[in-house]
């Protein structure tokens, strides 16, 4: 938790891309829930350099109605790992 990493994503559903499932060079700190259930649960414990599949389900209160309940699969590559933030 606090953690912060670096990583590049791509999701799919039904092995296609969808709109809002691909970034590169995201920072993210661990534990601030940003991420959709699952999610961050795939980078923890992994080195830069490591590549993750994530099979995830999208909340049924997600706010985009086309994406509400569906299965994901999120490629994630770590490409930085940092140290614990600093309180």
């Amino acid at each position: 938790r606090g953690r912060r990493v670096t990583v590049d994503f791509v999701g799919t559903i039904d092995g296609e891309e969808f709109e809002g499932g691909k970034a590169e060079d995201f920072p993210l700190e661990l534990g601030q829930g940003r991420m959709i259930p699952g999610f961050e649960d795939n980078i923890v414990g992994k080195k830069a350099g490591e590549e993750v599949v994530a099979d995830v389900t999208f909340p049924e209160d997600y706010h985009a109605e086309n994406l509400k309940g569906k299965a994901a699969q999120f490629t994630i590559t770590v490409k930085k790992v940092g140290s614990a933030r600093i309180t």
